[in-house]
């Protein structure tokens, strides 16, 4: 996968979030289902994978690697998760 920089969209994201968001969702579901979160809803945590990717965009700085990519994402999804326990 590659990271290259997209045009800046009206919401200050690099035009990369939703399909990176899209592309992991599936990883995204089953962590919800994995770690029980008592209250946390799954359209508060998509909100919360939303907000990580952000971050992640942001911070990484790995090669253009997709599975180094995945790798970082996934970690930085389960430290956020563990963090709402």
């Amino acid at each position: 996968m590659r990271l290259k920089q997209g045009p800046r969209g009206r919401d200050g994201g690099n035009g990369k979030q939703e399909e990176i968001f899209q592309r992991y969702r599936p990883l995204i579901i089953r962590l919800w289902r994995r770690y029980y979160v008592a209250g946390l809803e799954f359209a508060d945590w998509e909100q919360e994978a939303r907000m990580v990717i952000v971050r992640v965009l942001e911070v990484y700085q790995g090669s253009e690697d997709g599975e180094q990519f995945s790798g970082f994402l996934k970690q930085s999804l389960v430290n956020r998760i563990l963090d709402l326990y």
